[in-house]
């Protein structure tokens, strides 16, 4: 039995530790040789998309890979799937891409990597089931930016810095924990679609219906009590779900205005709004039940 337990432990641990990034070279030297290996396989064929999802990767160490015909194909790339894998970070190389589909869902993201910033063609960006908590000031620096999907995150708040977005289609927040809409968002003048289910929102700003282009707005399962008057305004819009929430009563002209579908199921009406003139949803059981 060692005098010392305590110091052939440490040893032990060091030594350990000296192993583990043996290993963790090796495996980096191995994933670069099978990552050139793939890049000059997709190279050749011409494509536009590449598919590296589902390959648990914690780095995608492309330092020194991409040169001659690889770096000529890697720039000639649109869509780039890294999606379900380990990954926290991108590389710095990224910014010398010309992509305009990112897919990073899955991974470990608990910050937007600064580099994807630098990619100004990008139209459209996923970070579904992420560790955000935040969106940098910087993302306007995505002029082209089309659509944005951030569900499945840590946000508390909704990320004003996204209204600066001036190009944005549509834009998805669904399952966080964000409790209101700011005012800002009428600042994304283009923006058809939102989808913001399962949050804690509990009330819509009126200036939300100012956004005339609005096609779709998916609002299910939140805490919203109130909707404001002045619907009329979004004169575009033809879905709008606010089932699963605790709504009381509903303005008149939201009442009176031409859905292609509303859904207000399972909210807190006492009875069926007299007047409605769209293809509505009060109940999946019974049409005048929603207590």
């Amino acid at each position: 039995m060692s005098k010392y337990p305590m110091l052939s432990s440490l040893n032990k641990t060091k030594e350990e530790t000296k192993q583990l990034k043996k290993i963790k070279k090796s495996q980096q030297q191995e994933f670069k040789r099978i990552l050139k290996r793939m890049l000059k396989q997709f190279s050749d064929e011409e494509k536009d998309s590449i598919d590296f999802s589902c390959h648990q990767l914690t780095n995608f160490p492309v330092s020194g890979i991409l040169s001659g015909d690889v770096l000529n194909f890697w720039r000639n790339l649109e869509k780039i799937d890294l999606s379900r894998n380990q990954l926290k970070t991108l590389p710095k190389e990224f910014s010398k891409l010309n992509i305009t589909h990112l897919q990073l869902q899955h991974n470990k993201f608990e910050t937007l990597p600064p580099v994807i910033l630098k990619i100004e063609t990008l139209r459209y960006l996923g970070l579904d089931y992420n560790l955000l908590k935040s969106i940098p000031d910087k993302i306007s620096n995505l002029e082209d930016l089309f659509g944005l999907s951030l569900n499945h995150n840590k946000f508390r708040q909704f990320p004003k810095e996204v209204c600066k977005l001036q190009t944005l289609y549509w834009l998805s927040l669904e399952n966080n924990e964000i409790q209101s809409i700011p005012d800002e968002i009428v600042n994304l003048e283009t923006l058809q679609y939102l989808y913001i289910r399962q949050n804690f929102i509990i009330s819509v700003p009126k200036l939300f219906f100012s956004l005339e282009r609005l096609k779709g707005v998916y609002l299910s399962d939140n805490l919203i009590e109130h909707i404001p008057s002045g619907i009329t305004k979004c004169f575009s819009l033809s879905v709008l779900t606010l089932d699963q929430n605790m709504i009381r009563a509903l303005p008149q002209d939201l009442i009176k205005f031409e859905f292609d579908y509303l859904d207000i199921s399972n909210n807190r009406l006492k009875k069926k709004p007299d007047g409605l003139r769209s293809l509505v949803l009060l109940d999946s059981g019974n049409l005048y039940s929603n207590l």
